[in-house]
């Protein structure tokens, strides 16, 4: 005769999950994208988007210097910045967008109050974030997600697009000198004699 297993759940209720189950899950919920809050005064960075970008919960701090720095896979990939909000002390708090990894990188965007931004993008492969508050007034501070766009380097000089399903439309940016292709839409790409 067996002996009788131990009972862990009431009779009628799902079976817990393993305790290496559990612990593996925990984990695998915080791989999804890069995640930053927090201002700790260095740099923080920031690898493979998705993911979002926050000062922390509440107001930043007074006399603060937050930097982010978020490196694609390879620069052929561009990085996307799409606010969610933003609020700093007009004229006094700045967030400061560089497309590269250094203030020497060309500035892409200088941003204080509450105006929404529109997205950033950078095309260098790399993105850095300086949010710089002096010693007054904080406020809630910013909060803005991440993600990437793949360019190929042959699709760089591109200059004739032909959509390969017409009722797709196409993205204002796409004509003309930018190249802005969202990664579910389907283009045919090809080079014109020059």
């Amino acid at each position: 005769m067996r002996p009788k297993r131990r009972q862990l759940a009431e009779p009628g209720m799902a079976s817990p999950l393993p305790v290496p189950l559990i612990v593996l899950l925990l984990l695998s919920a915080n791989l999804h994208g890069c995640q930053a809050g927090d201002c700790k005064g260095h740099r923080q960075v920031l690898r493979g988007p998705p993911g979002y970008v926050t000062d922390g919960p509440g107001n930043y701090s007074v006399n603060g210097n937050c930097e982010w720095l978020i490196k694609a896979p390879s620069n052929s990939h561009r990085i996307v910045l799409n606010f969610t909000f933003m609020e700093t002390e007009c004229t006094y708090d700045y967030l400061f967008v560089y497309d590269g990894d250094s203030y020497q990188s060309p500035l892409l965007a200088s941003l204080s109050g509450k105006t929404m931004p529109q997205p950033i993008e950078a095309k260098s492969g790399k993105m850095l974030l300086h949010l710089f508050s002096d010693a007054n007034y904080n406020l809630l501070g910013l909060q803005c997600h991440l993600h990437l766009l793949l360019v190929p380097w042959s699709l760089r000089r591109t200059r004739s697009v032909r959509l390969l399903h017409p009722q797709v439309p196409l993205p204002a940016g796409l004509g003309g000198g930018g190249l802005h292709v969202p990664a579910v839409l389907r283009v045919l790409f090809r080079e014109r004699p020059v």
